[in-house]
C-alpha cells in the first residue's frame, strides 16, 4: 500500500511538471538552428538543430535566452544586449522561415 502510494505521488507531480511547460506559440528555422517563442514570453533556442520532435522537446528545457512580445507584424525580443525584430510577415504573407505560426504548423516536421 506504500509503495502504491509513492507512485501515485510521483505521477502527480511529474504530471504537474510537464503541465506547467509552456507551449511553443511560433517556431523560427534557419539554418543556424532554431527559435521558439513560447506562450510564457520566454524565448528559447537551439543551435544547429533540424526542426525534429526532439530538438523541440529539447529545446523547451534549455534556459531562456531573451523574452519576447508581438507587435503587429513584428516580433521583437530583448535580452540584456538590447532588442531585435523578426518580420512575420513578407508582401501579406508568412514568411518561410516560420515554421510554427501561433500555434499551428505551417511546414512539416522531420
Amino acid at each position: 500500500m506504500k509503495k502504491a502510494f509513492i507512485i501515485i505521488i510521483f505521477f502527480l507531480l511529474c504530471g504537474n511538471a510537464f503541465a506547467a511547460t509552456a507551449k511553443l506559440q511560433y517556431l523560427f528555422v534557419a539554418n543556424g538552428g532554431l527559435v521558439g517563442f513560447y506562450e510564457d514570453g520566454n524565448v528559447r533556442g537551439c543551435a544547429q538543430c533540424e526542426p525534429m520532435k526532439e530538438n523541440l522537446l529539447t529545446m523547451s528545457t534549455e534556459s531562456p535566452i531573451s523574452h519576447w512580445k508581438r507587435n503587429a507584424d513584428v516580433i521583437t525580443t530583448t535580452d540584456a544586449e538590447g532588442s531585435s525584430d523578426l518580420q512575420l510577415y513578407d508582401n501579406g504573407k508568412i514568411t518561410d522561415d516560420w515554421w510554427i505560426f501561433d500555434y499551428k504548423t505551417i511546414h512539416p516536421l522531420y
